[in-house]
């Protein structure tokens, strides 16, 4: 445990000092970098976590995830917090990607919670029911996908 403590402290104080020394790079040195100094094919990218950003919580045929049922056993989370909201991306997608493609991305990576595509919370191989409402919103997005992922 002691090990593992030290490691952590460890990585922050890491992280705490390429913040210190990112603070300390004249303005000028990031908006010296463009996308022409990068090969044609880099992906400029964001990646989300689906508990982490997803919210509606139980909405859309969801069913409860582990995460789900965890974070509302009072005292298991220090602040109470759950991802009932959370950034609230079920409903906001579209001006979440909007916002991606201000910026420049050209590449999402993401993770959608099983409970959202296999609702039911004893699924059985031969009787396996999709969230069929859910994946026919996910295809209207126009979502398209990298070999291999």
């Amino acid at each position: 445990m002691a090990g593992r403590a030290r490691a952590r402290r460890f990585v922050l104080a890491g992280a705490l000092m390429i913040a210190w020394l990112l603070c300390l790079l004249p303005r000028a040195t990031a908006a010296a970098v463009r996308r022409s100094d990068f090969p044609p094919s880099f992906l400029f990218g964001t990646a989300t976590s689906s508990y982490q950003i997803e919210g509606a919580y139980l909405e859309g045929n969801k069913s409860l995830s582990n995460w789900d049922v965890f974070s509302h056993v009072p005292g298991r989370i220090e602040d109470g917090s759950t991802g009932d909201v959370a950034d609230d991306h079920y409903h906001r997608y579209e001006d979440d990607i909007e916002l991606m493609h201000s910026l420049g991305t050209n590449a999402y990576r993401f993770s959608i919670s099983w409970a959202r595509i296999l609702p039911s919370e004893f699924l059985f191989v031969l009787d396996l029911k999709l969230n069929s409402s859910f994946l026919s919103r996910f295809r209207s997005m126009n979502v398209s996908f990298a070999e291999g992922t």
